[in-house]
């Protein structure tokens, strides 16, 4: 028995020296831990569980990655609106203007169908919505609400988009646009001039410019995002502008006390326009996931 015992150990210390330990059956460890193996680098090596967990994750996202590309994974609203869901970066975007006529905790928002020259939308501090030019059933699905400020002003308290999303502030617009800038979205595959990226490839008045966003319009939407011309309603007069001409989205930031920032596409600009309107006006929304 000590002489078995001996070259046991003298094969073992032999094969500890050799990096290599040749087993021929099986191995029963007895419940105990194999600790501190390398990671695998042929068919037949063992893996940690770390190795094994990574690994898991990496197919995990990747599906979710081809989920998003492919237009697979959609959100849906309170009213039960469903949104394709577009990844630009590392950000979640929805893939068309909303719908929403309440806030995701089933609060109504107030609706307001008075026509040019009354009173009731240009004096409005509060939250309120409405159609483009008063008309759901012709242009709504199409192109969305229209919504003041105030409706997305506060997006703790009240928030119109999606369980989990909220309208993006003025930096995270920022981000957006920076990223399609950096990453071959501008016209021709360079630049800042990314408006076409953005845009939708129909409902735009035609533009003879090449590379403004009203021009070959079969070459838009390289993006996803789709943004579609709804026009806005005017905080001056309550008049409802630009429908095919322009797209107007709010951020969630505010500029001053009666101001606030929005993006814009236009017609006859290859670019995205950032500046800071009247709160009272009625502009589109896109979702941003949190």
């Amino acid at each position: 028995m000590k002489t078995l015992l001996t070259c046991i150990s003298l094969f073992m210390t032999f094969s500890i020296f050799a990096q290599q330990l040749e087993v021929e059956g099986e191995v029963d460890v007895k419940d105990h831990k194999i600790i501190n193996l390398a990671e695998p680098t042929a068919p037949q090596d063992a893996a940690t569980k770390a190795y094994v967990d990574l690994l898991e994750k990496k197919i995990a996202d990747l599906a979710n990655e081809l989920d998003f590309r492919l237009g697979n994974d959609t959100v849906s609203d309170y009213n039960g609106n469903e949104y394709q869901v577009i990844k630009l970066g590392n950000q979640y975007w929805t893939g068309r203007n909303s719908l929403a006529t309440h806030y995701n905790d089933g609060t109504a928002i107030p609706r307001v169908t008075d026509s040019v020259g009354l009173n009731e939308w240009i004096n409005l501090t509060t939250p309120a919505y409405c159609w483009p030019f008063n008309d759901p059933d012709s242009l709504g699905f199409s192109f969305g609400v229209l919504y003041n400020y105030y409706t997305v002003a506060d997006t703790q308290s009240h928030n119109l988009c999606p369980v989990g999303w909220h309208v993006p502030s003025d930096a995270e617009w920022t981000t957006l646009t920076d990223y399609l800038t950096t990453n071959g979205f501008g016209f021709e595959g360079s630049g800042a001039d990314i408006g076409k990226a953005l845009a939708s490839h129909f409902s735009w008045t035609t533009d003879p410019t090449e590379g403004n966003v009203g021009n070959n319009q079969s070459s838009n939407n390289a993006s996803g995002f789709g943004g579609r011309p709804a026009g806005y309603r005017a905080s001056a007069d309550g008049a409802f502008l630009d429908l095919h001409i322009r797209g107007q989205w709010w951020s969630s930031t505010a500029n001053s006390a009666t101001h606030a920032w929005i993006r814009e596409l236009f017609n006859a600009s290859p670019n995205v326009g950032q500046s800071f309107r009247n709160k009272r006006n009625g502009f589109s929304v896109r979702c941003l996931k949190d």
